[in-house]
């Protein structure tokens, strides 16, 4: 079964498309065909981040040309790669995800992609985790669980950091904001992102920041927990905006209480699998490397295919796990009642006629 993962992180630094094909005698039997990244214009990621405060007509043009950009990357993808999917498992851009009201919202028109691609295409993977009293997030520890096995924690360092493990059960959640806040600063200095973190390794910890940082609401919270995109812009980085600290020392800061953080998470002489944009963040991955030498922890970092597209990965293996009527969502890690079959499938009108 061969089908493309779509994914669009929080942190908007491109839309990721992976061509997979997976075996279903066996669900650790997979092989990534192909990967792009198609990055998004600004003023497309403008209209992105507004969309939320939109009313029902924008956010409808909004989604509108977001939908097209994601077809248009299909079809350039396929003719890079000229292999044929057989379906688009797809997540869109989230923009509102809240467990309280059982809601996420995942801005795509998928009947628009399946009738312009010509496949069945699978979107709105959250919400029946949601209806069942889940978090609806991490998506990441399905694929962990059944892709990546081997490893005692799995850190995917994106737009939100979040972790995967195993005790008795699985736990998966999302620790704290990541790449969205490093690169709300480094976009201040004039950078996408601050590149290998050597903004940061200029700035100075400011102990008291840490220490409210350390004491926010949320790292208090008992798992299973998510972060919202909107809450990440209201009660972080809307807060860090109004410190009167120089964007280096902010960045230093941030990167020491992430540090904090995972140690306090992480049990000693353990190996974990870092992906995600933040592990090209050089001066991130030192001092994590640093606070947890002490504790005979082994960070491990796959091929940069691997980093690149895990996310697009899972998107795949979630689609064709719908499209086989098996359970995508494991409870124990999003906190539901019990395993859900997350995803609307959208069959496009010529479907059954070949």
């Amino acid at each position: 079964m061969i089908g493309l993962g779509i994914m669009s992180g929080s942190s908007l630094d491109g839309l990721d498309i992976a061509l997979v094909e997976f075996d279903f005698d066996s669900k650790n039997q997979w092989q990534l065909l192909h990967g792009h990244t198609f990055p998004l214009d600004p003023q497309l990621i403008s209209k992105l981040k507004s969309a939320v405060h939109t009313d029902p007509f924008e956010y409808a043009e909004i989604e509108f040309g977001y939908s097209k950009f994601v077809v248009a990357c299909i079809l350039e993808f396929r003719s890079q790669c000229g292999s044929e999917d057989e379906f688009i498992a797809l997540h869109g851009h989230t923009v509102l995800h809240l467990p309280k009201y059982a809601k996420s919202v995942q801005m795509i028109n998928a009947a628009y992609v399946a009738e312009q691609c010509q496949r069945r295409t699978i979107t709105d993977f959250r919400n029946n985790d949601l209806a069942l009293g889940g978090q609806g997030t991490p998506m990441a520890v399905l694929a962990d669980k059944y892709l990546f096995p081997g490893y005692d924690y799995y850190l995917n360092l994106g737009g939100i950091a979040n972790i995967s493990f195993q005790n008795e059960k699985w736990q998966a959640f999302d620790l704290f904001p990541f790449n969205q806040v490093l690169n709300h600063f480094a976009n201040k200095l004039g950078q996408e992102y601050d590149q290998d973190g050597v903004l940061a390794s200029e700035g100075k910890t400011d102990l008291t920041i840490l220490q409210k940082l350390n004491s926010h609401p949320y790292v208090l919270l008992d798992p299973p927990k998510s972060l919202d995109n909107t809450e990440v812009k209201k009660t972080w980085i809307h807060w860090m905006d109004q410190l009167d600290v120089d964007v280096p020392s902010l960045l230093t800061t941030f990167i020491e209480f992430s540090c904090f953080q995972l140690d306090k998470t992480v049990q000693s002489n353990s190996r974990i699998m870092l992906t995600g944009g933040g592990t090209k963040n050089t001066y991130f991955i030192q001092c994590l490397e640093n606070i947890l030498s002490r504790k005979s922890v082994n960070l491990e970092i796959p091929s940069d295919s691997i980093i690149d597209f895990k996310e697009a990965i899972l998107m795949a293996f979630a689609g064709a796990l719908r499209l086989n009527n098996q359970t995508n969502f494991i409870s124990d890690a999003t906190g539901a009642k019990r395993d859900a079959f997350g995803g609307a499938v959208y069959l496009p009108s010529t479907y059954g006629e070949h």
